[in-house]
C-alpha cells in the first residue's frame, strides 16, 4: 500500500510594514530588436482591391444615367498635395495601417446624375414659381366692330368694356359666366342729337338664361332704355343726368323710380319693340310700345335741356337691337326723324388712336384716406380723357340691388361671399380692359407691392403708367 503523497503547507507571506520595502533582484532581459520588415507593411502584404469608378446601385427600372465629372483641383487641394508629397519624403519609423491604405487609396470621383431626356440642372436654374407677366408680349388690341363712319350704332369706346358688341354694333348682349349676369350692363350710340324731334327704337331679343337670384328679391331679367348726356353715369337712372323707362313700367328721373305705364299697359317681354322719341322743342321724351304710347310725356330736367342727349340702354339678361332708321314695319312717331337719317348729329367721344396715347392711373391709400374723393374731383377736372373707374365697390354698384336684397338676409351686412364675388369679376373685367385704348383710374387699396405689380401688369400695352398715393394729414 503506497503512502499518500505529502501535501506541502502555504509558507504565510512575511508581513511588510509601511517603513521597509522588499525589492526582488532579478535579471533584466533585453527585447530582442523587431525586424522593420515586421513593424512596417511591406508592398506586397497590402493587397489593394481594384476599384471601380463609378459603382453606383442603380436598378434597371429607374431611367437614370451616371456621369462622371472630372474637376480641376483647386488652389486649396493643391497646397494640401504639396504637404503631402513633403511629408511622404521625410524618413518614418513606423506607420498605421489605416494610414498608409488611405495614402495608397485613390480619392473617389464625384458623380452626378441626370434624367435620360433633361439636360443636367442646379438650383440656380430652377424656374420662378410665380409667373412674370412683364415677360409676356401684351395682348393684341380690341379695336371692336368695324363700324361705317357717320353711323350710328352702339359706341365700343362709350360702353362697358363687358358689353358684347355685335353686328356691326347694332346688337347689344351681356356676358352670363362668372356672375356677369348680375351686373348692369351698358352703353350709348356713337352719335347723339341737341335740336329738333329725334326718335330711336330698340327690339328685346329673347332672354339669357342665367342663375336665378329670385330668391334674393332680385329678378334676373331686367332692362332700361332712354337718353342720356355725356357726362351722365352710364347706367341709365342712377343721375339727374339720364332720363329711363324699365321693362317693369317705371321711370326713372334724377335717380327717382315711379310708376310710369298706364294701368292696362302690358310690361315688355321678348321680341317687344320699344320707341324713344325725344322733343328739343318742347324739352320732354315719350316712350311707345310696340307703337302704342304708355304714358304722358317726361319733361327733361334742367341738367339736360341744354346739351346733345345720345341714346342709352342698360341690360340684364336681356339682349336687344338698336332701330336707328325708319324702315318697313317700323314704327315712326309723328313729326320725328329717326336719328340716323338727322343730318346735324353729334358725334360722341372719339377714342384715342392706341392705348400708347392713354394713361392708367393707380390710386395707394388705406381705407378712408380719402382716394374716392380724389378719384372724383380729378374725373370732374379732366373729362375730355373720359375715365374709366376701375373696382370692387364699382362692380358692387353695378349689383345694388343684389347687394341690398342679400343685406337683408344677413342682418345688414354683404358677406365676404359677396365680396370675394366681385373680386372675381374685377379680374376679368382688368383682362378685357388692358385690351382696349381707354384711360383707367384703379381705385383700390392697393397698399401692397405684390397686388400693384399684378393688376398694373394687365395693362402692358404701352399704357402710361403713373401712381397716385394718398397720405391724409395727421390730425391733432
Amino acid at each position: 500500500v503506497e503512502e499518500p503523497a505529502a501535501v506541502e503547507e502555504p509558507v504565510p507571506a512575511p508581513e511588510i510594514t509601511s517603513d521597509e520595502v522588499v525589492m526582488k533582484d532579478e535579471p533584466v532581459v533585453e527585447a530582442e530588436p523587431v525586424a522593420e520588415d515586421v513593424v512596417q507593411y511591406k508592398e506586397e502584404d497590402v493587397k489593394m482591391e481594384p476599384q471601380e469608378e463609378n459603382v453606383v446601385d442603380i436598378k434597371e427600372e429607374e431611367a437614370m444615367e451616371v456621369k462622371t465629372e472630372t474637376q480641376d483641383p483647386t488652389p486649396v487641394q493643391e497646397e494640401e498635395t504639396k504637404t503631402t508629397s513633403e511629408t511622404a519624403d521625410e524618413p518614418m519609423d513606423a506607420a498605421e495601417p489605416s494610414e498608409t491604405v488611405a495614402e495608397k487609396t485613390p480619392e473617389k470621383p464625384q458623380t452626378t446624375y441626370t434624367n435620360n431626356n433633361q439636360p443636367k440642372t442646379t438650383y440656380s436654374t430652377y424656374p420662378s414659381r410665380t409667373p412674370n407677366r412683364e415677360n409676356k408680349p401684351p395682348p393684341p388690341e380690341d379695336k371692336g366692330p368695324e363700324i361705317e363712319e357717320g353711323r350710328v350704332a352702339l359706341d365700343f369706346y362709350n360702353s362697358d368694356v363687358f358689353l358684347k358688341i355685335e353686328d356691326k354694333g347694332m346688337t347689344g348682349s351681356n356676358r352670363v359666366e362668372s356672375g356677369f349676369s348680375q351686373l348692369w350692363t351698358c352703353g350709348r350710340t356713337t352719335y347723339g342729337a341737341s335740336s329738333g324731334k329725334v326718335c330711336y327704337g330698340a327690339t328685346l331679343k329673347e332672354k339669357l338664361e342665367c342663375r336665378s337670384y329670385e330668391n334674393f328679391g332680385v329678378e334676373k331679367h331686367q332692362f332700361r332704355v332712354g337718353v342720356s348726356t355725356e357726362a351722365a353715369s352710364i347706367v341709365p337712372g342712377m343721375d339727374g343726368q339720364s332720363v329711363c323707362i324699365d321693362n317693369f313700367g317705371k321711370k326713372y328721373v334724377e335717380g327717382v323710380a315711379e310708376q310710369y305705364f298706364k294701368e292696362d299697359a302690358p310690361k315688355l317681354k321678348e321680341k317687344d319693340v320699344v320707341t324713344v322719341a325725344i322733343d328739343f322743342d318742347e324739352l320732354n321724351v315719350s316712350f311707345y310700345l310696340n307703337g302704342e304710347s304708355v304714358g304722358e310725356a317726361i319733361p327733361l330736367p334742367k341738367t339736360m335741356q341744354e346739351t346733345p342727349l345720345f341714346p342709352s340702354l342698360g341690360i340684364r339678361n336681356m339682349p336687344f337691337t338698336l332701330i336707328t332708321e325708319s324702315g318697313e314695319g317700323v314704327f315712326l312717331p309723328e313729326g320725328y326723324t329717326y336719328i340716323q337719317e338727322l343730318e346735324d348729329k353729334v358725334r360722341g367721344p372719339l377714342p384715342p388712336a392706341s392705348r400708347e396715347e392713354c394713361e392708367v392711373v393707380m390710386m395707394i391709400g388705406f381705407p378712408s384716406a380719402g382716394k374716392t374723393t380724389y378719384v372724383k374731383k380729378h374725373v370732374s377736372d379732366n373729362p375730355d380723357k373720359h375715365y374709366n373707374i376701375l373696382g370692387t365697390s364699382y362692380i358692387l354698384k353695378r349689383m345694388n340691388d343684389a347687394v341690398e336684397a342679400r343685406k337683408k338676409t344677413k342682418n345688414g351686412r354683404m358677406g365676404y361671399g359677396m365680396i370675394n364675388h366681385a373680386e372675381n369679376m374685377l379680374r376679368i373685367v382688368f383682362d378685357l380692359a388692358g385690351r382696349r385704348a381707354r384711360n383707367y383710374i384703379i381705385d383700390q387699396h392697393n397698399c401692397q407691392s405684390a397686388a400693384q405689380r399684378r393688376k398694373l401688369n394687365y395693362f402692358n400695352g404701352g399704357y402710361k403708367k403713373r401712381a397716385v398715393a394718398i397720405i391724409p394729414r395727421r390730425r391733432c
